[in-house]
């Protein structure tokens, strides 16, 4: 069941920083940790200044904010595991023939959460792990 904006609110201690502004009817929308211009035809990945901590009886997706798909920019996103801490490095594409400005704190993407029916056996930590605790500088 993907989790109401009273929910998220209850469970803030999910998203550090936490601003009441960017919490949406059924997400948050996380912003970039600093300004970035992504040139005509290139490819980069951005940082979120949100750290993430993602409980075992949660999943969360990510989509682009509509204003950039709206620019030429395309995303591809995926889900965040159970048991995930830390920022994330959100791959980006300008498809369009000018440059797109990215100031720091400009929302990006919405986070949806979806509340499991029961706690996941073993976490992202315990399964695999590659990013955990990923902070500004980008992991690969």
């Amino acid at each position: 069941m993907i989790m109401t904006d009273s929910e998220i609110y209850k469970r803030k201690e999910m998203i550090t920083p936490f601003n009441e502004k960017q919490l949406t009817p059924n997400g948050y929308d996380v912003s970039v940790n600093k300004d970035t211009k992504l040139y005509p035809g290139e490819f980069l990945a951005v940082v979120t200044e949100e750290t993430l901590k993602i409980p075992k009886d949660v999943v969360a997706q990510i989509w682009l904010k509509t204003k950039y798909a709206r620019l030429g920019i395309q995303a591809t996103f995926g889900m965040i595991d159970s048991g995930f801490e830390g920022t994330l490095a959100l791959s980006l594409y300008n498809s369009n023939s000018y440059i797109v400005n990215i100031k720091e704190g400009n929302t990006i993407a919405q986070v949806v959460f979806i509340k499991l029916d029961r706690e996941v056996e073993k976490s992202y930590e315990e399964r695999s792990g590659n990013y955990q605790h990923q902070k500004e500088e980008l992991i690969v």
